[in-house]
């Protein structure tokens, strides 16, 4: 397990090292290039380390709500061309019914499992009679 975590260190460090090299050669090209100042140079970076950040975010995955309301808005449209007004209040609606379906369904399953028996406990053996033993 030592040597793992001493890998992950070393590996850490050359990719950063190497990332580190990467940059430097970039800026150096820039400059070269298109003969950029410092300003203008930090500007291009700048934005570029903006780009990396936004990539490396992660959106979350859509929610049961929001794959709903898409899709019900994308079949309104289409049932409806020419009426694009009220969809997500009629989306939202669609959203409400089909919740308390699914709610009334849920509870009707929980009524309809049978309860498990209690477990029969084993009688205790009294003192009295472990004291005859």
């Amino acid at each position: 397990m030592a040597s793992l975590t001493k890998f992950k260190k070393t590996a850490q460090g050359l990719l950063e090292a190497t990332a580190n090299k990467i940059v430097d050669d970039f800026v150096i090209a820039l400059k070269e290039k298109f003969e950029l100042d410092e300003d203008d140079l930090n500007n291009v970076i700048d934005s570029f380390k903006k780009s990396a950040i936004a990539i490396e975010k992660k959106k979350r995955p859509a929610s049961e709500y929001n794959i709903f309301i898409k899709e019900t808005i994308q079949r309104l449209k289409a049932e409806n061309p020419e009426s694009t007004e009220n969809l997500m209040k009629l989306a939202t609606a669609e959203w409400n019914k089909h919740k308390a379906a699914a709610a009334a369904a849920s509870s009707s399953e929980t009524e309809e499992k049978p309860e498990k028996p209690a477990k029969a406990s084993k009688p205790k053996a009294s003192k009295a009679k472990k004291a005859d033993e």
